[in-house]
């Protein structure tokens, strides 16, 4: 076993720096408290949180960090360092490895169509890309990916509808692969249209045309 003291404003950041260095979740963060702090008076006078925390040896841990835990370890030290105020979660499932934030700042996030989020995404992606073993990760903030996705649906209904009346194909803007995949599933419940993707690189159009 081995102990290491972290120190922070007050035990929950404290814990929360652990989780971070260690690249655990916050909750499976074991330690015990050493000095509780104090805000001081006016400001002044007053002492960092304190804890001790007891780090398994990896023979005793029996494994390495997931990548899982190790992109949202990645993710928490990106919004330290930009100094926003959000929690982060993370979900792997048999596509996708999900961030999910929230917090005070989670509207600064959403700002401007979702920019940083986007931002956020791509960065993830770019610097673990060559070990998601062909999964994607899908960063999300107070739910806006399921109204995006909705919003996606229904562009890819409308332009559909519109491409099967002029017989024209038309293009819709840049997408994630994410993005790119629901459209393409929305559009093949569709009669008489079809989809394909064009471009190089990340991002990428999708062609609805005639079937």
């Amino acid at each position: 076993m081995e102990a290491r003291e972290f120190e922070a404003a007050d035990e929950k950041e404290a814990v929360r720096a652990a989780a971070r260095e260690l690249g655990i979740k916050e909750e499976d963060v074991d330690y015990r408290i050493a000095d509780e702090g104090s805000k001081g008076f006016l400001g002044m006078g007053g002492r960092p949180a304190r804890i001790v925390v007891t780090i398994p040896s990896q023979k005793e841990a029996g494994q390495q960090p997931s990548i899982e835990d190790e992109i949202r370890n990645f993710q928490e030290q990106v919004v330290a360092g930009m100094q926003l105020e959000l929690e982060i979660q993370s979900e792997e499932t048999p596509n996708y490895i999900h961030i999910r934030m929230n917090g005070a700042d989670q509207d600064l996030v959403l700002q401007n169509r979702a920019e940083l989020l986007e931002v956020f995404q791509y960065l993830m992606n770019r610097v673990f890309g060559r070990r998601l073993d062909g999964k994607l990760v899908l960063a999300d903030c107070a739910g806006f990916r399921l109204k995006k996705e909705e919003e996606l649906k229904q562009i890819a209904k409308r332009v559909s509808e519109k491409v099967k009346q002029s017989g024209i194909e038309e293009e819709l803007s840049m997408m994630n692969p994410y993005e790119r995949r629901i459209v393409h599933l929305a559009v093949a419940e569709e009669e008489g249209v079809q989809s394909s993707s064009r471009g190089d690189g990340f991002m990428k159009r999708i062609t609805i045309l005639p079937d």
